[in-house]
């Protein structure tokens, strides 16, 4: 398509942040709260998933001496985790 490389991460982060908002909203949570409710808590969620893999990568890496590729695994991990909890209590209001 000719874009430079950070232009299309930008581009294919904005579409997957869509699409995964779209699955957790229908099929993963149900969610009974409207878009204007549900969509900015879900991308304060996603910023939160940024600044926790970023925080662990620094102290996985750094800190410990890990390899990045075992830290982001962990570290993915993590977010995994955070992001789903944060989603099912706080996003989307879960009956789970």
């Amino acid at each position: 398509v000719g874009l430079a490389g950070w232009m299309a991460w930008v581009a294919g982060s904005f579409v997957g942040a869509l699409v995964n908002y779209a699955i957790n909203y229908f099929w993963v949570f149900d969610s009974r709260p409207g878009h204007a409710h549900a969509f900015p808590r879900f991308m304060a969620v996603a910023g939160v998933g940024l600044a926790v893999n970023a925080a662990a990568m620094y102290l996985l890496t750094v800190g410990a001496g890990l390899h990045y590729l075992v830290a982001q695994v962990l570290a993915t991990a993590l977010v995994l985790v955070v992001g789903f909890l944060l989603n099912a209590r706080w996003t989307f209001g879960s009956k789970r």
